[in-house]
């Protein structure tokens, strides 16, 4: 059988969808042999390949409150607001230790080259454009583009790849101004093939329209940044992932934690109602066409 990789794309609350995919993963004993993620995708991707269950990750996400995984720059914010401070000072609204301490705390301090499947997590250096990867694996995989760093923290890698411009401040990292990871590759199926993943499935929670209008100032950053992904992105999936699931995870903002047991739901039931595909796909034998995709 073909091995699977795994690409968590970014969607803010809504990445805890990941969960359920892995979640029936694990039941039904599919396992994960390359591991990507972006923004909140990227939480996932950390917590699980440290070790963490699905149902584990599950359990702790419902013990959670907004107050414990959001740090607002209030005093940022009114010193801005007062002139009391350079105008480059306030660079978000979130400043983003108290989930960086969280993901520390879960996955015990964990490096990169401590956890147990090759893994690579997206970032972006907001001064150069530069797309940048944290991963335990050779650099010389990856295209030469790709700033690479392998001696970080998981939490590290983390606090970079979710920092949505405007919403959260960036992260400073070895000289590096880090965003979101979503900025430039929302749902990473390219560092999967990269990786030579013999089969790339991609969880996307991209999304062209919105049922509801967006609710302040980082609901409508979120959003911009996803219609601005949302082709970019497509175009990779088509290309490279062999199954891309969409979660009907609904609309979500940030400090919505109430919503997670449902939108870990919604990812169980899309594994579940592609699970037939997932085993088929990794039944198949790589053929010509295949190794034409990856070229």
């Amino acid at each position: 059988m073909k091995k699977l990789g795994l690409a968590l794309g970014g969607g803010g609350l809504r990445g805890l969808s990941h969960i359920g995919v892995l979640q029936v993963l694990e039941k039904n004993r599919i396992p994960v042999h390359w591991l990507a993620g972006a923004s909140s995708g990227s939480i996932i991707a950390a917590l699980w390949s440290a070790g963490m269950s699905a149902t584990a990750i599950e359990q702790m996400v419902l013990r959670l409150t907004p107050a414990q995984y959001l740090d607002y720059n209030i005093s940022g914010f009114i010193k801005a607001l007062l002139s009391l401070a350079p105008q480059d000072a306030f660079q978000g609204f979130i400043q983003g230790r108290r989930l960086q301490n969280l993901v520390f705390k879960a996955t015990q301090g964990k490096y990169l080259n401590k956890v147990r499947l090759p893994l690579g997590i997206v970032s972006c250096d907001i001064n150069t454009g530069q797309q940048v990867l944290f991963t335990n694996q050779k650099p010389s995989l990856f295209d030469p583009s790709i700033a690479v760093i392998n001696g970080a923290l998981l939490s590290d890698a983390v606090r970079s790849s979710v920092s949505i411009p405007g919403t959260f401040c960036p992260y400073l990292f070895q000289g590096m101004n880090l965003v979101d990871g979503g900025v430039i590759d929302n749902v990473p199926v390219n560092i999967l093939r990269m990786m030579q993943a013999d089969y790339i499935m991609a969880v996307s929670l991209d999304k062209a329209d919105f049922s509801a209008p967006s609710q302040g100032f980082v609901d409508v950053v979120s959003r911009s940044i996803n219609i601005l992904t949302y082709r970019t992105s497509a175009a990779a999936k088509q290309m490279y992932a062999d199954l891309i699931l969409r979660p009907e995870a609904g609309e979500a903002s940030l400090h919505d934690i109430s919503l997670a047991a449902e939108i870990i739901a919604s990812g169980r039931v899309e594994m579940e109602r592609n699970l037939p595909r997932l085993l088929s796909g990794l039944k198949k034998q790589a053929g010509n066409i295949r190794a034409f995709k990856h070229i």
